[in-house]
């Protein structure tokens, strides 16, 4: 009698336990609005191909203000963006908390095949995950001349109209009202295809130069790779998007990853680049937007940059 009522009571408990798991999963599934399974939010990675959604959604966007630097006028209104896509694409999802707003998600994809990453990376011995490795296939990837793309977007949305305020003011092409009246190289380089924005030669110190917010960063007096900033403009005479390099040289292996800043919608998008392939840069983005809009399912934002439909 003692043993059935023993084997009784562990069943109980564990149709309890798993009850409550189930219930508290369901609660963060809702809660978090995606189907992934919310233990591994943060930085993850799978090589599962089974498709989930994801969303990002915020309830204000920016829409103007009469003045550049004006960040405090908004119009209330609900923007959502939701994907469905392979989890081994997915590398990032940063959800809201009671200390952030912000949300991330994250993609990692090779630029020509738009193959996932992370399985390749599975398939590396563990020292090459942790260095550079001299064979394997991720070095085959490259000799054929493919690159990881990786592709960030964040929750904080940005109307057309004030898109470009935004990339100007990034960029340092416009100062702010602090920075007004210091001095900036600004120029474009037709070998590069790109608007440059760099410290004159004349300034000692890159935080005496313009809005220079890599050169803020910058630690040193390295000219063989040093701060630089980069803008790209569209065929309406606009900036499309512009580039951040802490360290940017051409020569392989010098510099540092560059941060590409650009829109998908009203949505911020970030792209991390090698500075020695800056010609490669303009394919980068547009194959960016060509592969985040292939898995978008619903929209409500405002589709307003080129290859964002």
């Amino acid at each position: 009698m003692k043993i059935i009522m023993s084997i009784s009571f562990v069943i109980i408990t564990i149709i309890i336990i798993l009850f409550f798991v189930f219930t508290v999963n369901s609660f963060r599934l809702n809660v978090f609005q995606t189907s992934v399974n919310p233990n591994i939010l943060g930085i993850t990675g799978s090589t599962s191909l089974s498709i989930i959604t994801l969303s990002l959604k915020n309830e204000k966007i920016r829409v103007g203000g009469s003045e550049i630097i004006d960040v405090n006028q908004y119009k209330n209104i609900d923007y959502e963006i939701n994907f469905k896509i392979p989890a081994a694409y997915v590398t990032k999802i940063i959800k809201k908390s009671k200390n952030s707003k912000i949300e991330l998600l994250g993609f990692e994809f090779w630029s020509k095949t738009l193959d996932p990453v992370f399985p390749d990376w599975q398939k590396m011995p563990h020292s090459c995950r942790l260095d550079f490795c001299t064979a394997g296939i991720f070095v085959d990837r490259r000799e054929k001349g493919e690159v990881a793309l990786d592709v960030e977007l964040s929750n904080m949305p940005i109307s057309r109209e004030e898109q470009q305020k935004n990339l100007l003011l990034k960029s340092g092409i416009i100062q702010t009202k602090i920075n007004y009246n210091k001095p900036c190289k600004i120029e474009y380089n037709e070998k590069l295809n790109f608007i440059t924005i760099d410290k004159p030669s004349n300034i000692k110190s890159y935080r005496d130069a313009c809005n220079f917010i890599a050169g803020e960063r910058y630690q040193g007096n390295d000219n063989a790779a040093r701060p630089r900033h980069f803008a790209k403009k569209n065929s309406d005479n606009d900036i499309e998007y512009i580039v951040e390099c802490d360290r940017f040289s051409e020569t392989p292996k010098v510099g540092s990853l560059c941060v590409l800043h650009g829109f998908f919608g009203v949505w911020p998008l970030f792209i991390r680049v090698e500075p020695s392939r800056i010609k490669y840069w303009n394919d980068y983005y547009l194959t960016s937007l060509k592969f985040l809009a292939k898995y978008v399912e619903s929209r409500t934002d405002i589709i307003s940059r080129a290859g964002a439909e």
